[in-house]
């Protein structure tokens, strides 16, 4: 484990215990962010941008002061250390805030084939449910809608065509209705950004 941080981050100056500790500080930040973005966006492009230009950026804004820390003392040091953790998390904060995809204290409750989300916070598009029809002709989901702030639009799709949309801006309740055939179909919400979202879909 040791040898693939080093290998990603390069090697820390074991000889300065300031940059010693800057250097693990900033890798487990670096996990961390990590993880807690890849649970909260659901947009892959960001986070691999983030896995992949943090490390470079480390690298030479750590060697960059590794050179500097030479011959300098304790106050520039610790000036030279705080621009330094303000590039890192600036970059990192950028990266999270224009994520395209981003959902925030998500909950799903199914019981009884009928499915309750909340969302705290959500940017972009969100995968409900997919639902299954046996047979054709009519089909009525039951749903109810309630957004705290903004906008949200409920849709119904198959193989990328939207059937049936709904926008919604408070509270909302009624029902997805098409004529259905055999196959599969997705039902979603999408948002520029919206606030505190309960939806709840019976069965029909």
């Amino acid at each position: 484990m040791k040898k693939a941080i080093e290998f990603i981050f390069g090697k820390p100056e074991r000889n300065n215990k300031f940059l010693l500790a800057a250097y693990w500080f900033f890798i487990v930040i670096y996990f961390v962010f990590l993880v807690s973005v890849t649970v909260l966006t659901l947009d892959l492009v960001p986070i691999l941008v983030f896995a992949i230009v943090f490390p470079i950026l480390f690298r030479v804004v750590y060697r960059l002061n590794a050179y500097i820390f030479k011959d300098i003392d304790t106050k520039r040091l610790l000036i030279i250390g705080g621009i330094f953790g303000f590039i890192i998390i600036g970059f990192t904060a950028v990266v999270f805030i224009f994520a395209d995809n981003m959902v925030i204290n998500e909950s799903r409750v199914v019981h009884n084939g009928n499915l309750q989300v909340s969302i705290g916070k959500l940017k972009g598009d969100y995968h409900l449910t997919d639902f299954t029809v046996e047979g054709e002709g009519l089909l009525l989901i039951p749903y109810t809608v309630e957004v705290g702030t903004g906008e949200v639009a409920l849709y119904m799709e198959r193989n990328n065509e939207v059937l049936w949309e709904k926008f919604v801006e408070g509270l909302a309740e009624g029902f997805i209705e098409i004529q259905a055939e055999l196959g599969t179909y997705n039902i979603g919400i999408v948002t520029d950004e919206a606030d505190n979202i309960v939806i709840q879909l019976s069965n029909p």
